[in-house]
């Protein structure tokens, strides 16, 4: 399953111009600054700030990108 989100975050990436996931650091994540995704990093840092993996799972991209202090261009 792994390997299947992997692919579909790369192509994502790939067909929407954002930057690779292990290249964006905090940047937002898209260009139009839609949250899409929440990447594996980002989980890790949900969990170190204490949020329980049902809280991260339960969570919008969006929702969990405030949490960690991710802007977007337009915001």
């Amino acid at each position: 399953m792994d390997d299947y989100l992997d692919d579909l975050r790369r192509s994502l990436e790939r067909d929407l111009g954002l930057v690779p996931s292990d290249k964006a650091q905090d940047r937002p994540a898209a260009k139009d600054g839609v949250s899409l995704i929440i990447t594996k990093e980002q989980r890790a840092r949900l969990h170190e700030r204490g949020f329980s993996e049902g809280e991260v799972r339960n969570m919008t991209p969006a929702q969990a990108h405030r949490h960690l202090g991710i802007t977007h261009t337009d915001e």
